[in-house]
C-alpha cells in the first residue's frame, strides 16, 4: 500500500502549495501587493517601507460578539522576501476554504515582525519558519493561526475564540502540523513510518479487528508476537531512529495538539518540504500497541519519545468511533502533555469531551479568574454542583506537595502532574458509598475565602504499616551517540526493575503469610489490591479467565523475586512468555502508589503521600476511599483516593454507622 515515489512527490507539491480550490481574493489598486514574486521581491517593500520593524504593532478590532473570527491571508512571495499578510473577519457559519495550522509557538522572548496590512506583527521564530515555508510564489493562501488570528492581549476576545476552537479546526479544509524545519534525518524518518504502516491490514485498527473472528485475531496477534520476539521488532528499532528524533521535537509534546487533530479534517504533517498523512503514523502506531509489537521497544525509550507514542495512541483511540471522550478520562490520558498556560490543561480539552455540553465551555474555558488556583476551585465546585460527581478527587491526580499550605489540598496540580503512565481508575465500577453524588442527599460546600471544601462521610479506618512507593525513571535521549543511549536505557531499566522488584517484596511482607502465595485463603485479595481488580476487567476485553489471570499474577510476582536484575528476566520471557496485558495491569497500578496493612487488618493501595495514622473515609457519592490527614484544628488535609479491601462496593456502609462533616483545606 507504499505511495509511489511519483506520486508522492506530486502529493507533497500540492500540500506545499496549498489548496488548489482557494478562491484568489480581488484587490483593488490600494491593495496592489500581489504581484508576479519577482516584481514582489524588488518592490514591495521599497514602495511601503524598507523593513516592518518600522511599522505600528496591530491594532485589532473588537471581536467580541457572534461567530466571528479572523482569516490571514497570506500573500505569494520570493524564498527571500519578507512575510506579507492581512487579516479579515468573516463568519464562522460562512468562512472562505481556509487551512488550520497546528504548531509549537516556541520561545516566545524570540520574535520576528511580519508585515500585516499597513502595520506589524511579532510573531515566534518557529511560526516565522512556517509562514516563510508555506506561502507560495504567485497564488494568495488563506489559514487560520490562532497567534495571529486572536488577540492574544485581550483576555475577553480569547476566550471567546477559543470557545469556538473546536469548530473553527472542524471547518477547515485541512489541517497543517509544522514539525518545523527539515534535518538530514527527516525523509528517513517519514520513509520509516510509511514502510512499517505496509506490514498492517488497509483500514483502522478497530474497523480492521472487529471484522474479523475471535480465531482470527488470535492467529493474527500470535503471528505478530512471534514477529516481535524473533528481534525483528528491534531491527525495525534501528530503522525508526530517525523516527524517534523526530518525536522528541516539540509539537509532539504540546496539549493543544489533541483537539487541533481529533476536531481537524485531513491532518498532514508538514517538516521543510516534506509530508506526512497525520492517518499513517496514527494507523501505524495503532497497530504496533494493539499486536504488542511495541513492548521490546518501551525500556529503550526516552521519557520524550515515550509521550510521542502516548499522544498518537490518545489521540487515535479518541477519534476511533463509538469512544467516550469523557473530560476526566481525556485529562488524565493527556497529562504527559505541556501547556504554557496552566489552566490550558482544562481548557484545551473540553471541545472534545462527550460529557461537557455548550454551557460548561461557557464556564470553562474561562481567562478572566486571577489565578490558577482561583481557577481549579472554580472548576471543582463546578464538577460537584453542577455535573454531580467526585470523580476529579478519585481519578488518581496526584497532590505534587501535599504538605504545601498556600494550595488546597481538594485540587489538583496541573503544574506537576506525574508524567508516567498508571492505569485510569476513574473507568473502575467501583461504588464503595453505594450511591452516585446525584442520588446522594449530603451536601457538598465550599469557602472560596478559606480555601475549603466540606464533604459529608465516615471514617472506616487508618494506616497501620506503609510501604515505600515505586518510581520508575525515565532518561533523555538528547545528545546521546547510539551506544551511549544503549548504555544510559540499560542503566534506567536496571534500576526500574530493581525498584518494582523490591516494591513488590515489600508487599509480600507486609500482606503477611496469610495472603502472599497461591496457596494462602486470602490471595486473589491481594491480587485485587496490587491491580485495583483491573485484571478482571481482561476477563471481558481479552476473554481470559479470572483463574488464569491471577495464576499470571503469581507467576509474574515468583519469576520477579526469582530473578535479581532485568537482564536475566528478559532472557527468561523470549522463552517462558507472561502474559503482557497482566503484566502491565499489575505494573501500571503499582506506579506511584503504597502498599498497606491497615489497624483493622485490611490490606489497601495507598497514594504516594499517605502516612502511618492517615485516616481512611468514605465520602457520600464517592466511588472509591479517600485517604485525609487531621491537622488538629478540625480540619484536613486531602491526600488521594484508594484501594481498599473488602470495602469497595458499599460493604463499609452499614446502617447506624455515624456521618460526620470532613472540612478539606
Amino acid at each position: 500500500m507504499a505511495d509511489s515515489p511519483a506520486n508522492l512527490q506530486t502529493s507533497q507539491r500540492r500540500l506545499l502549495s496549498g489548496p488548489e480550490d482557494l478562491p484568489q481574493k480581488p484587490h483593488s489598486n490600494a491593495e496592489s501587493l500581489v504581484q508576479p514574486h519577482d516584481a514582489f521581491c524588488d518592490s514591495t517593500f521599497g514602495e511601503l517601507g524598507a523593513s516592518p520593524i518600522a511599522l505600528e504593532a496591530y491594532r485589532y478590532d473588537l471581536l467580541y460578539y457572534g461567530r466571528l473570527i479572523r482569516v490571514l491571508t497570506l500573500h505569494p512571495g520570493a524564498k527571500d522576501a519578507e512575510i506579507y499578510c492581512t487579516l479579515d473577519v468573516v463568519q464562522l457559519s460562512e468562512p472562505p476554504p481556509y487551512e488550520a495550522l497546528s504548531y509549537a509557538w516556541g520561545d516566545s522572548k524570540e520574535r520576528h515582525p511580519i508585515r500585516c496590512g499597513n502595520e506589524t506583527i511579532n510573531v515566534t521564530i518557529n511560526l516565522y519558519a512556517a509562514l516563510k515555508r508555506l506561502r507560495e510564489v504567485s497564488v494568495e493562501r488563506v489559514l487560520w493561526i490562532d497567534a495571529i488570528c486572536i488577540n492574544q492581549e485581550d483576555e475577553i476576545e480569547k476566550g471567546t475564540q477559543v470557545r469556538q476552537m473546536a469548530e473553527i479546526y472542524s471547518s477547515a479544509i485541512r489541517v497543517l502540523i509544522w514539525l518545523g524545519e527539515e534535518t538530514e534525518s527527516v525523509p528517513a524518518a517519514f520513509e520509516a513510518i510509511r514502510w512499517t504502516r505496509t506490514l498492517f491490514p488497509d483500514g483502522g485498527v478497530l474497523t480492521t479487528f472487529l471484522a474479523m473472528s475471535p480465531e482470527e485475531v488470535q492467529m493474527y496477534s500470535q503471528r505478530h508476537h512471534d514477529y516481535a520476539m524473533s528481534g525483528e521488532m528491534m531491527r525495525i528499532f534501528e530503522m525508526w531512529g530517525p523516527v524517534l528524533e523526530l518525536a522528541r521535537r516539540p509539537w509532539f509534546s504540546r496539549k493543544w495538539i489533541v483537539q487541533e487533530v481529533i476536531r481537524g479534517r485531513d491532518g498532514q504533517f508538514v517538516c521543510g518540504t516534506h509530508t506526512l498523512p497525520w492517518i499513517v503514523l496514527e494507523e501505524t502506531c495503532g497497530y504496533m500497541k494493539v499486536l504488542g509489537m511495541l513492548v521490546v521497544w518501551l525500556s529503550y525509550l526516552s521519557d520524550a519519545e515515550a509521550t510521542f507514542f502516548s499522544t498518537i495512541f490518545v489521540i487515535g483511540n479518541f477519534r476511533s468511533p463509538g469512544v467516550k471522550t469523557t473530560l476526566p478520562r481525556i485529562i488524565r490520558g493527556t497529562r504527559r502533555l505541556v501547556a504554557t498556560v496552566p489552566r490550558d490543561q482544562l481548557i484545551s480539552m473540553v471541545h472534545i469531551a462527550s460529557d461537557i455540553n455548550p454551557d460548561d465551555v461557557s464556564f470553562l474555558v474561562d481567562y478572566r479568574t486571577p489565578t490558577t488556583t482561583e481557577y481549579l476551585m472554580k472548576f471543582m465546585q463546578w464538577s460537584v454542583q453542577t455535573k454531580k460527581t467526585l470523580i476529579y478527587l478519585s481519578s488518581g491526580f496526584e497532590q505534587a506537595d501535599i504538605a504545601d499550605p498556600t494550595q488546597p489540598s481538594w485540587i489538583f496540580n496541573v503544574n506537576e502532574w506525574d508524567g508516567h503512565d498508571s492505569n485510569d481508575r476513574s473507568v473502575m465500577r467501583f461504588r464503595a458509598s453505594t450511591e452516585s453524588l446525584e442520588d446522594s442527599n449530603s451536601e457538598i460546600t465550599f469557602d472560596f475565602t478559606r480555601r475549603t471544601m466540606s464533604v459529608t462521610g465516615i471514617i472506616i479506618d487508618d494506616i497501620s504499616v506503609l510501604g515505600a512507593t515505586v518510581a520508575m525513571e525515565s532518561f533523555n535521549s538528547n545528545d546521546l551517540s547510539k551506544e551511549e543511549r544503549k548504555n544510559e536505557a540499560r542503566a534506567v531499566r536496571r534500576r526500574n526493575y530493581s525498584s518494582l522488584r523490591k516494591f513488590y517484596m515489600e508487599c509480600r511482607v507486609i500482606a503477611t503469610d496469610d495472603s502472599n502465595s497461591p496457596e494462602t485463603p486470602g490471595f486473589q485479595g491481594f491480587c485485587d489490591v496490587l491491580t485495583w481488580e483491573s485484571c478482571k476487567y481482561l476477563t471481558l476485553t481479552h476473554g481470559l479467565s479470572l483463574e488464569y489471570i491471577t495464576s499470571q499474577v503469581a507467576e509474574i510476582l515468583a519469576v520477579v523475586m526469582e530473578h535479581v536484575d532485568s537482564d536475566s528476566l528478559r532472557k527468561m520471557v523470549r522463552t517462558q512468555p507472561l502474559d503482557h496485558a497482566v503484566m502491565l495491569n499489575l505494573e501500571g497500578h503499582s506506579i506511584g502508589r503504597r502498599f498497606s496493612r491497615t489497624t483493622k487488618g485490611r490490606l489497601g493501595s495507598m497514594p504516594k503521600y499517605a502516612e502511618v495514622g492517615d485516616k481512611i473515609c468514605i465520602f457520600h457519592g464517592g466511588k472509591f476511599p479517600y485517604v485525609i490527614r487531621p491537622r488538629g484544628d478540625g480540619t484536613y488535609r486531602y491526600i488521594g483516593d484508594c484501594y481498599l479491601e473488602g470495602v469497595m462496593y458499599g460493604e463499609a456502609m452499614v446502617e447506624g454507622r455515624k456521618s460526620e462533616v470532613f472540612t478539606l483545606v
